[in-house]
């Protein structure tokens, strides 16, 4: 089909734009910069200590178990 209009507008240049050759990929390359946020703002410490709190819970409780059982026979 041919158009039957000029266009209205000429073509600009878009270097550095959305389709030109920046260098933005990868944050930069800025060295020393600071790392992606991923989003996880969870305390380490908080949670190995709850963990750990939790295991030895459950290591008393089989502990308890078996003296009790040892000590009905």
């Amino acid at each position: 089909m041919i158009p039957t209009t000029a266009p209205t507008t000429t073509p600009t240049s878009t270097t550095g734009g959305a389709g030109g050759t920046g260098g933005t990929v990868g944050g930069g390359g800025s060295v020393g910069g600071n790392l992606a946020s991923t989003g996880a703002e969870v305390p380490a410490g908080a949670l190995l200590a709850t963990s750990g709190a939790v295991v030895a819970a459950g290591a008393g409780a089989v502990f308890l178990a078996r003296r009790r059982r040892a000590a009905q026979i």
